[in-house]
């Protein structure tokens, strides 16, 4: 899921090249877990951090010579990093629910579709067969790097934007009183063909009658050790990427 530079690279020129970008973190924000990672010969740490600043810096072409230009990113970025010495990468997947609640506190979970930056979604709508969808941008890869190739690999960068969207349909019902759409998100570290370490993140938009949409709030679920996917997300990859079902032949190089 991706937003959009608050500055471009190439908005003053008719005609410009973008030769080279690399995303810069300029802020790093509050970190929220810390973990040790010991898969097989890997070796390092995982940390979380949200309320990150980042910008784009780069080099474009423009009328035949070189331009260094600065862009920052208008929204702050949830930031999922290994560190360490072994080469590592993220695979992501992302999961919506739209939830509706009457005057009562009755809820529903309400059926959705939409179109994101990483191709189309279908909100769950019954939590024992959860739709899982692959957070990438690539048709030939699902690491998270394949479609967002200016930062290091190890670092999975997100900020997960207009999510509120498809909740707007069901606040024109009279009888709703709230309205949560959540975005849940699972990012896998997967370093020397291994699954190692998972991290469970969200973020919820919530609108009341009396008071609209509030703010999206983003929450840490879980950092942890972990060797394996989820079936469900595992047949996402399958379903997307390998008829044969060896989604390991995606991982890097």
């Amino acid at each position: 899921m991706r937003i959009l530079l608050c500055a471009s690279f190439v908005a003053s020129a008719a005609f410009a090249t973008v030769v080279s970008a690399r995303t810069v973190i300029t802020d790093p924000g509050t970190e929220l877990a810390r973990d040790s990672v010991r898969c097989g010969s890997t070796t390092g740490e995982v940390v979380v951090s949200t309320a990150v600043r980042c910008e784009k810096r780069g080099v474009v072409v423009v009328n035949g010579r070189e331009e260094e230009r600065v862009a920052p990113y208008r929204d702050s970025f949830f930031h999922i990093a290994y560190v360490g010495p072994h080469a590592c990468t993220w695979i992501q997947f992302t999961r919506v629910t739209v939830r509706t609640e009457n005057a009562n506190g009755d809820f529903r979970l309400r059926p959705a579709r939409g179109k994101s930056t990483h191709g189309d979604w279908t909100a769950t709508t019954d939590m024992r067969r959860p739709v899982w969808h692959v957070d990438s941008g690539s048709d030939s890869s699902p690491l998270y790097s394949a479609s967002f190739a200016h930062t290091n690999p190890g670092d999975l960068l997100d900020a997960p934007t207009a999510w509120q969207v498809p909740g707007e349909p069901f606040t024109r019902e009279v009888d709703v009183a709230k309205v949560v759409v959540t975005l849940l998100l699972e990012a896998y570290l997967v370093c020397d063909k291994r699954v190692c370490h998972k991290v469970l993140w969200s973020i919820t938009h919530e609108w009341n009658r009396d008071s609209g949409w509030s703010r999206p709030r983003r929450k840490l679920e879980a950092s942890r050790a972990t060797d394996d996917i989820d079936a469900a997300q595992r047949a996402a990859l399958e379903r997307r990427y390998s008829p044969s079902g060896n989604w390991i032949e995606w991982r890097q190089p």
